[in-house]
């Protein structure tokens, strides 16, 4: 499977190292349009939560830990991703190779800390079967069942999103959320301490929080980039060339032929 990440050509230089690519995953609240995360935990939980049975919790004590999501697109070279985020250039992800390395890692640790899955863009109350399996089939614990609402949520859009195929990879601030007991009574625990959160910008006089997603570098297999002219093209072409070429990077640069409809 091959994902494409839409971005601007400053952000493609911040993401390529010499030893690996660094993605930057933001925190759901602090991003440009953080309304998908309360319209999940308004309509989608809920939801979920008519299929557990005696559930000792209210909705909003499930709201829990926020996801630090770095997005992808499902589709090549897509008009409304040049358009609706002004990209200057998007970056072809090998999915094999990353899947590869994240399950080395989790298989290596025995600990999960980072998620993945494609977007789902519910209809109104209605729930994609595929959340309800997975509530289902969780090990009816508190703690697991905590942990599938949090995994899901943060997958779920808008449906007014659909033509935009997202594929996520997230993590979160701590572990999702934890329970303890108190005289055989169950309370969430948030301690919403940060681990490897990282500032960027500001934004509404608040700061942008952010956490580093590391990609093996093979994992990049092509760059395209949004540059009408011809001429501008080859010179910018050739001039990436080199900076890749330092960094021991082996990668297709093309030129778009949709993004380049969104200039005229």
């Amino acid at each position: 499977m091959l994902l494409y990440h839409y971005t601007t050509m400053q952000a493609l230089l911040g993401i390529l190292k010499k030893e690996h690519l660094c993605f930057w995953g933001t925190r759901y609240d602090t991003m440009n349009d953080p309304g998908d995360y309360i319209y999940a935990h308004s309509i989608v939980i809920p939801e979920l939560l008519k299929s557990m049975k005696d559930t000792p919790f209210e909705c909003h004590e499930l709201v829990g830990a926020y996801p630090y999501i770095v997005s992808f697109c499902k589709s090549v070279d897509d008009f409304n991703m040049w358009r609706m985020y002004k990209s200057e250039v998007s970056l072809e992800i090998n999915w094999d190779i990353v899947n590869e390395s994240f399950e080395k890692e989790i298989s290596s640790t025995g600990e999960k800390h980072i998620y993945w899955g494609n977007c789902k863009y519910p209809e109104s109350h209605a729930i994609p079967t595929c959340f309800t399996r997975l509530f289902n089939e969780a090990e009816q614990t508190i703690n697991n069942i905590l942990d599938t609402v949090q995994e899901c949520v943060a997958l779920i859009k808008r449906k007014e999103f659909a033509n935009e195929n997202e594929f996520r990879i997230f993590s979160f601030d701590y572990d999702l959320c934890r329970v303890e007991y108190n005289n055989g009574s169950p309370i969430i625990i948030d301690c919403e301490i940060g681990n490897n959160v990282k500032v960027r910008g500001v934004k509404d006089n608040d700061i942008v929080l952010y956490k580093e997603f590391i990609i093996p570098k093979e994992a990049l297999s092509a760059i395209m980039l949004n540059i009408s002219d011809k001429q501008q093209f080859e010179k910018t072409k050739s001039h990436l060339q080199v900076y890749l070429g330092q960094f021991g990077y082996h990668v297709d640069i093309k030129q778009s032929v949709n993004g380049l409809k969104v200039r005229h």
